[in-house]
């Protein structure tokens, strides 16, 4: 099920929805609305304001993640090195990448780039540029790193996580992207025009030691854990501002995403 909560205190549920299968993953599009991805290859949308379904689509099984970059929704797979693009109106497939990597756990767009976060295997970031497409004959130009190598372009330079969760952020008029490390109870801070590294975040690790999600609303950065601790990170200074506890005992929390004055929850309810 998914629910909305106040973002002030992050616990306050103003709107809950259940949906087909178990929810996975969410995005906003430009109208308003919620989607949600659940595990039986069920493909939501809700109206934001109102948390009521709108249409359910079928879509492949092994989805795993979904984004909106303002035209078509992309969803990322954890079974295919590959991710692909279908029609918000009629939900085919409009166009298809390869990424060179499976366990593609997460799929973001800032607009331009769609960056995918591969859990596992040295935790491979890879940003597919979009705008290339516009041009004849030419392919989307990707950039690949590890966040376990140390370089100045990898989105993290400390060693020993996985990439699992990330969201796109505008700052300043600059665009990021904030991907956790698994495993160390940290976020990155990357510049998605460049994928240069700018910092590492690190939050308490007793509460955020497997992080599943992250969402933005402006600066504010929003992180959240499966067993329901959700901290609010200031994207100007890098700071953790707030940490609540969300969930009950028995559920999962699995993916955050704000929109219009509230943030969407989404849980496994597992009892």
């Amino acid at each position: 099920y998914v629910f909305a909560i106040n973002p002030q205190n992050c616990q306050t549920s103003i709107l809950s929805q259940q949906i087909p299968s178990a929810p996975i993953d969410l995005t906003t599009d430009a109208a308003g609305n919620i989607w949600v991805l659940g595990t039986g290859g069920h493909l939501v949308k809700m109206q934001g304001s109102t948390g009521v379904i709108l249409e359910t689509k079928s879509v492949q099984p092994g989805y795993y993640s979904v984004t909106y970059d303002g035209e078509k929704l992309w969803l990322s797979s954890t079974q295919t090195a590959r991710i692909d693009a279908i029609s918000a109106t009629t939900g085919a497939v409009v166009a298809t990448e390869a990424i060179g990597n499976a366990q593609a756990y997460q799929a973001v767009t800032d607009g331009r780039y769609i960056w995918t976060i591969h859990y596992g295997g040295g935790g491979l970031t890879t940003r597919v540029d979009t705008a290339r497409w516009n041009e004849a004959n030419k392919a989307p130009q990707i950039f690949t790193q590890s966040i376990a190598t140390p370089t100045s372009t990898s989105i993290a330079t400390p060693a020993g996580g996985s990439g699992y969760r990330s969201a796109a952020a505008t700052i300043a008029g600059v665009k990021y992207i904030f991907t956790s490390l698994n495993g160390r109870g940290a976020v990155t801070k990357t510049r998605s025009s460049d994928a240069t590294y700018i910092s590492t975040i690190q939050l308490d690790a007793s509460k955020f030691t497997n992080i599943s999600a992250v969402a933005a609303n402006g600066s504010t950065i929003y992180v959240g854990s499966f067993e329901g601790w959700v901290a609010a990170i200031d994207g100007n200074t890098n700071t953790v501002t707030t940490t609540y506890s969300l969930a009950p005992a028995q559920d999962m929390l699995i993916d955050l995403a704000y929109h219009s004055g509230s943030l969407w929850a989404s849980y496994y309810q597992s009892a």
